[in-house]
């Protein structure tokens, strides 16, 4: 599972969802509990990994708590994979080593609303089905369930749990919106068609003036990390940039319990009063998905014939009406993924997984829990209770885990070097400074070149699409851009 995790963390991050990390990380603060349990997850509760020790022969000094980048086919791959991507961003210790995996996190998903462990996991809301963190189904239980004993017993602290609420069957509402700019609708939002240079673009639809009201059918990530919305303007479909319009705000809550309690279908009402009463501090917010249950379904499972659902399960541990049955083979036994001991999920496993109403208790709305922590709720007390019994209970990797969820930077001299190409700082030539000079050729992102002289490549006082190639050559080793 511990590969599974990595190489989605690796490709989903870097080319999927790529954002300015010192912009979202001024705007998001995570909750220490969940950077504790990711670590957990990824370096088991002994944390005896080589990714972490700091004395792997050739990486003495680095560290890699979140395996981000560590992949390959044998562990001495996987190893110096992590250990490499950490030497290359400077994680040259246990704390910045913390601080720099739980900014990827952020910005790889938190910022981008799966900012619970079961948006991670099922990208419900968003509609981007294949920006998912794990594919082991009970990924998101097991998360929530890790810390839920330690958090449930302080019955004074306050926790915020989002939980999806899905369309009706027989019913469609979709939210409405409104472009707060000028812009041009497309057919598509992948990076090949919008992300070429002005005037390429074969995918062009039409103008659509600021001001101009749409209804939102859906949106998706483009290989950038921009989101887009699938939209409905005056009969025509097709994707505008998020960056140029405001869609109305899906998430409901009020402190008055009965009147929040109407957010939510009339099934979810028992439980959530029974929890009420019992924790009268939880906080329950109601987010409606845009999509029925049965569509949810669908999405993950793939009902073709020659498809294979989204989610796995573990073939030792999870019975047969749990595993899909197009993955059973004629002997009996069912086809592997990703190794041995796992196979695909049923459409009866993601309909059980997926349904918020069989989590609605103590011991599994954790993964309901919103993982930012913007006003401090999430305690160090709370901290070391969830930590207990792991090789995280100690004051090292605390103090690192609580600097790291109120976003404070270890104080290093300044050094006032310009390496042209490294747009965003970070010590790399990567496709996160593509991406960043791709933007502000299209007008959706500008950099000036006073702040941002890392962007002018050839040193000629302008920012363009020279300077674009020269970055792409950089990456492809065609050609290595000088200092």
């Amino acid at each position: 599972m511990k590969k599974i995790i990595s190489v989605i963390l690796l490709l989903s991050i870097l080319f999927t969802c790529v954002f300015s990390i010192s912009t979202a990380a001024a705007e998001t603060k995570l909750s220490p509990l969940f950077i504790a349990s990711l670590i957990i997850v990824e370096q088991g509760t002994k944390g005896t990994s080589s990714l972490i020790s700091g004395s792997y022969p050739g990486y003495e000094g680095y560290y890699n708590f979140f395996n981000v980048g560590a992949s390959g086919q044998s562990e001495e791959d996987i190893v110096k994979s992590g250990l490499e991507y950490a030497k290359a961003h400077g994680w040259n210790s246990i704390s910045s080593s913390i601080l720099g995996g739980a900014k990827v996190c952020a910005n790889g998903y938190i910022s981008c609303g799966q900012d619970t462990y079961y948006y991670m996991d099922f990208n419900v809301v968003l509609g981007d089905y294949n920006h998912q963190y794990a594919t082991a189904i009970y990924d998101a239980y097991n998360k929530g369930r890790r810390i839920s004993n330690s958090c449930k017993n302080n019955k004074n602290a306050i926790f915020e749990f989002v939980i999806p609420v899905f369309t009706p069957e027989n019913s469609e509402s979709p939210n409405a919106g409104v472009t707060i700019a000028n812009t041009k609708m497309y057919s598509n939002a992948g990076t090949d068609n919008t992300h070429t240079l002005p005037g390429e673009t074969t995918n062009y639809i039409m103008d659509v003036p600021a001001n101009s009201e749409f209804a939102v059918l859906g949106s998706k990530f483009d290989g950038d990390g921009d989101k887009w919305y699938f939209v409905n303007y005056n009969g025509t479909t097709g994707y505008l940039y998020s960056g140029k319009v405001r869609v109305s705000a899906s998430r409901h809550y009020s402190d008055n319990f009965e009147t929040n309690l109407s957010y939510f279908p009339t099934e979810y009402h028992d439980a959530l009063r029974n929890l009420h009463n019992e924790y009268p501090n939880w906080r329950f917010i109601a987010e409606p998905t845009g999509c029925t249950l049965s569509q949810a379904v669908e999405n993950e499972y793939r009902s073709g014939n020659n498809s294979r659902p989204r989610k796995l399960v573990e073939l030792t541990y999870m019975g047969e009406e749990w595993r899909d049955e197009r993955a059973k083979l004629p002997d009996g036994t069912y086809e592997n993924a990703e190794g041995n001991r796992w196979t695909y999920a049923s459409r009866m496993a993601i309909s059980y997984f997926i349904n918020p109403l069989n989590f609605l208790n103590s011991d599994d709305i954790f993964m309901f829990l919103q993982l930012s922590d913007n006003d401090g709720k999430h305690t160090r007390d709370m901290l070391v209770s969830v930590v207990e019994g792991t090789f995280l209970n100690k004051d090292v990797y605390l103090d690192a885990i609580m600097r790291a969820s109120a976003n404070l930077v270890e104080e290093s001299p300044v050094v006032n070097i310009i390496k042209r190409g490294d747009i965003n700082r970070d010590n790399v030539i990567d496709v996160i400074d593509a991406a960043m000079i791709r933007k502000h050729i299209l007008g959706i992102a500008l950099l000036d070149v006073s702040a941002n002289p890392e962007a002018d490549i050839n040193k000629d006082g302008v920012i363009d699409v020279i300077d674009a190639a020269k970055i792409r050559k950089d990456i492809l080793n065609i050609e290595k851009i000088g200092g």
